[in-house]
């Protein structure tokens, strides 16, 4: 007997003998009958239930519900048992017009099916927790450095003298006021670079680019600093390619932040930039994968060595640890925050590379970072 032909039979057996909890509806969706395999999957007895809207088992998919009325096919809704519980069902709804009565047909889904469900809702309860936090830390951004904007420029006006002379107690206090909050934008920035880069949203344009020709850049941009400290800088090279693959301002920053580092820990002495081919030895040591094929020369090494204070051997891998408070009290000491180097190691890291420090031969530190250079590096 077809299951919508069973709504004109009154035979009780047929309810309880079809495989399926069979659940019929007049047209107000009041339940008028209700078959024994619908009295196991939900609790209900026939008596308790009878004559009670639908909306009852299906309260949260209610709506849905009456979508799929009329549809002939089966669709994935949530119901509620007697004991509060919820749970995942198959139900088919056939509409009898011409008896103004729903059949609905209800079958229990596989506890396979109920965990995928189950990691299903808590993927998606994930996503909107990430999407949450996203959105939360970008307006957070932007309240943060929105103020701290207005403060510097309104202050650097004063100090320009927009408003008229300044005496020299307003000179001073305006001063610190300004230089303090240009101290409280560059924490932000590196608190902001961390979050974006542990959370995966720093995006990466990764091109073709002369790599020796940054270097000169970035290194001409810390030579005035460096020689009033009396520390002169050069760059030597031995690499074969200048033209590499990855990300440009990436590669840029990672350098600036450890010649930043090598000029704010030295006091006197030399600071050498060095660009050469790692050996396979190298590369391996740091776990660097290297595809079938490939040598030194697709990869990059950047030296940039230092004869300050350096650093001790069993502190050389808590310097690219952010949470080292540590390496913060000695940061402040020469006007540091400690997260740049742990920035560098995640930006390192993104691209595919590896970051080390050692100490140098005469006296200070060598820091070093390995990048692949070759398109299909990152292709693969």
């Amino acid at each position: 007997m077809g299951i919508k032909n069973i709504i004109f039979n009154n035979n009780e057996n047929i309810y309880n003998n079809f495989p399926d909890a069979i659940i019929v509806l007049d047209f107000m969706r009041n339940i008028v009958v209700w078959n024994k395999k619908a009295e196991l999957l939900f609790g209900y007895t026939k008596s308790e239930i009878k004559n009670k809207n639908i909306m009852l088992l299906f309260a949260e998919d209610f709506e849905r519900f009456n979508k799929i009325i009329g549809l002939n096919h089966g669709t994935i809704l949530k119901a509620t048992t007697k004991s509060g519980e919820n749970i995942f069902v198959d139900v088919t709804a056939y509409d009898a017009h011409s008896s103004a009565k729903t059949i609905v047909s209800v079958r229990a889904l596989s506890n396979k099916f109920l965990e995928l469900q189950n990691l299903l809702d808590d993927y998606q309860t994930t996503k909107m927790l990430v999407s949450n936090r996203d959105s939360f830390i970008s307006n957070l951004k932007f309240d943060f450095i929105t103020p701290l904007n207005a403060a510097i420029g309104f202050s650097q006006s004063l100090l320009d003298k927009v408003c008229g002379e300044l005496n020299e107690k307003q000179e001073k206090y305006i001063n610190i006021i300004n230089s303090n909050n240009k101290k409280v934008k560059i924490l932000m920035d590196k608190v902001f670079d961390i979050i974006s880069l542990d959370a995966n949203k720093k995006e990466f344009n990764f091109k073709n680019f002369d790599c020796l020709k940054i270097v000169d850049f970035v290194a001409e941009n810390y030579k005035n600093i460096a020689e009033k400290k009396g520390i002169p800088i050069s760059v030597s090279s031995e690499i074969e390619k200048r033209n590499i693959f990855s990300d440009e301002y990436a590669f840029a920053q990672i350098l600036e932040i450890l010649l930043d580092n090598a000029v704010k820990f030295s006091s006197n002495g030399n600071i050498k930039i060095s660009l050469t081919h790692p050996d396979i030895e190298t590369l391996e040591f740091h776990e660097i994968k290297i595809p079938n094929g490939y040598s030194e020369l697709s990869y990059l090494r950047v030296d940039v060595s230092d004869e300050g204070i350096g650093v001790p051997s069993d502190k050389v891998c808590e310097i690219f640890d952010e949470y080292q408070t540590k390496n913060l009290l000695i940061a402040k000491k020469y006007d540091g925050t400690a997260l740049s180097l742990p920035i560098a190691r995640k930006i390192v890291h993104k691209l595919n590379g590896a970051i080390w420090c050692s100490p140098n031969a005469q006296q200070g530190s060598i820091f070093s970072f390995v990048l692949p250079i070759e398109r299909m590096s990152f292709e693969q």
